[in-house]
């Protein structure tokens, strides 16, 4: 994980679940199995630290 605030960090990965969950809602992305373990990978790779 990224040196930074655990709360930054649930900040991140919250905010792109909601944002997401807003757009399967109002019809903008279908939850197809390989999209949906495409954005968790993305998601990871947002909070993980690359060396």
């Amino acid at each position: 994980m990224k040196e930074i605030p655990s709360s930054a960090l649930i900040a991140i990965v919250y905010g792109a679940f909601l944002e997401l969950q807003r757009l399967v809602r109002i019809g903008e992305l279908e939850p197809e199995t390989k999209l949906v373990r495409d954005i968790e990978e993305s998601i990871w790779d947002a909070v993980r630290l690359h060396a």
